[in-house]
């Protein structure tokens, strides 16, 4: 058993093995000062973790953040050999920059976003094409929430006589609508707020698709 390995089990230390790539740490021993040198700990560490057998507990894990961030997490996994478990994210990963970071270790995910590009969804794929035509660039979800809204006010108005039209006939007709196709799906009020069926993805093949 080397000096720091022995070290650390006289004093009882639990040694972590991020904290070991960072820290130097010095022992005192009966008297005796030992340098528990860094790579020397992280050494022990890494022994003592592929020692020990991999407890996978859960059956998915969620991980609410950028394409970068995914692409420096999920090959961890793969290195633990923890290859038996889901991997949820949103809408930021509904991005080329996902496949080109993540690649092969981000297939078979499960994410939402609230407008896919790609969708089969025949009042989405109309709202992305008079959007293109009018604006010359691409929508976000954010324009085809303001377009909803639109459809939803429009629906309000639908078959009202001019000039008979109330705000209050109005803020009740809003509060009706239900299973209105919109470019982010179908659209219902529900306790003072608009849902939406919002699109499940998958990476199939090394392409961002529909979940079916």
């Amino acid at each position: 058993m080397s000096d720091a390995a022995e070290a650390a089990d006289q004093l009882g230390l639990e040694i972590e093995f991020e904290q070991a790539k960072h820290l130097r740490v010095a022992v005192l021993l009966d008297d005796i000062d030992v340098l528990v040198l860094l790579d020397e700990l992280v050494n022990l560490a890494s022994e003592r973790i592929s020692a020990q057998p991999q407890v996978v507990d859960f059956d998915a894990v969620f991980i609410p953040d950028e394409p970068k961030v995914v692409g420096q997490l999920l090959p961890t996994f793969a290195y633990r050999d923890i290859d038996k478990v889901k991997f949820l994210g949103i809408s930021t990963w509904d991005s080329p920059e996902l496949l080109k970071r993540a690649a092969k270790f981000v297939e078979g995910s499960v994410f939402v976003d609230g407008l896919f590009a790609d969708s089969e969804s025949v009042p989405t794929q109309t709202f992305i094409t008079r959007f293109m035509r009018n604006t010359g660039v691409a929508p976000t979800t954010i324009e085809a929430i303001a377009y909803d809204a639109g459809l939803a006010v429009e629906s309000a108005l639908r078959d009202l006589d001019p000039g008979t039209v109330s705000r209050s006939e109005i803020k009740d007709r809003l509060r009706t609508v239900s299973d209105l196709p919109g470019a982010t799906g179908m659209i219902t009020y529900h306790d003072g707020e608009y849902s939406r069926s919002l699109t499940l993805l998958t990476v199939k093949d090394g392409k961002i698709t529909e979940l079916k």
